[in-house]
């Protein structure tokens, strides 16, 4: 599984963590959102060596703002039963999100070099992708 793919699955576990306001919680989770559809934009645009290298230096230049929004989720508190349920209401939404990154991660990953390309991330800082987990 890639790096990317299991950053997505760390925010979503993330998210009923907790917080202050309940908007709060709102605010991470768009955010983690948002961050998820950037990687997948990205992604989608790799199609070969020279698109490759654009998508990492992409990809390396936001990994600080990726990790903000991780280490936000991961400082909130435990939510009450009406966030989680306000959160639940955009559950689709992420899922379909997730589901976006994943595939473009694995279509990535299939192309020559792909592999390698999709390790770098996976080693080299799990908060990369990890800050953009579910």
């Amino acid at each position: 599984m890639s790096r990317a793919v299991r950053w997505g699955e760390v925010v979503l576990l993330l998210i009923p963590v907790g917080c202050t306001k309940d908007e709060d919680y709102v605010e991470v989770a768009r955010e983690q959102r948002s961050a998820w559809q950037e990687m997948a934009d990205i992604l989608a645009k790799v199609k070969d060596e020279k698109s490759m290298a654009d998508a990492k230096t992409a990809l390396v230049e936001r990994g600080p703002k990726y990790e903000g929004i991780a280490r936000k989720a991961k400082a909130l508190p435990k939510p009450s039963a009406e966030v989680v349920k306000r959160l639940q209401e955009d559950e689709f939404l992420i899922k379909a999100t997730l589901k976006n990154l994943r595939t473009q991660a694995e279509r990535v990953g299939k192309l020559p070099g792909g592999k390698e390309f999709m390790k770098q991330f996976e080693s080299s800082s799990q908060g990369l992708f990890s800050a953009v987990q579910p």
